[in-house]
């Protein structure tokens, strides 16, 4: 499997490569009222608007607030969004052996947004799910 490696709080995260469309630098987003918290506005990509959320806050990281390094931009159900992220570390292909799945009972408690971890002496990568994600449900 080969995963988007990027940095939230210090902490390691990846993406499944076949679930990201493409990567922009930062830019202005144009704010939309009455939208959840973590939904920093939307982002006009290719000629398509697309919602972009502060991937920390989407996650209920509490770390402090500073500028985002890049946005990922990650389609899953015909749907897509830009995650703010503070910076990438690259593609990477960590060992399908190395991977530990989320639990069906932690799956309920991170409502879909974590698949599971590539762990063991240096690996320590959370596998999000694109899905889960930008999932607004």
């Amino acid at each position: 499997m080969r995963v988007l490696a990027f940095f939230l709080d210090g902490e390691e995260y990846a993406l499944d490569v076949a679930d990201i469309v493409e990567v922009l630098r930062p830019r202005p987003v144009t704010e939309v009222p009455a939208q959840p918290g973590f939904i920093m506005g939307i982002l006009c990509v290719n000629g398509e608007m697309i919602p972009v959320f502060d991937l920390r806050a989407r996650l209920g990281l509490k770390g402090d607030a500073r500028p985002y390094g890049r946005i990922i931009v990650a389609a899953a159900d015909e749907q897509k969004a830009g995650l703010a992220v503070d910076g990438l570390l690259g593609v990477k292909e960590p060992p399908l052996r190395l991977f530990v799945p989320i639990s069906q009972s932690e799956a309920g408690l991170n409502r879909g947004f974590f698949k599971g971890t590539f762990m063991d002496e240096g690996w320590n990568i959370r596998l999000l799910s694109a899905s889960g994600i930008i999932r607004l449900s």
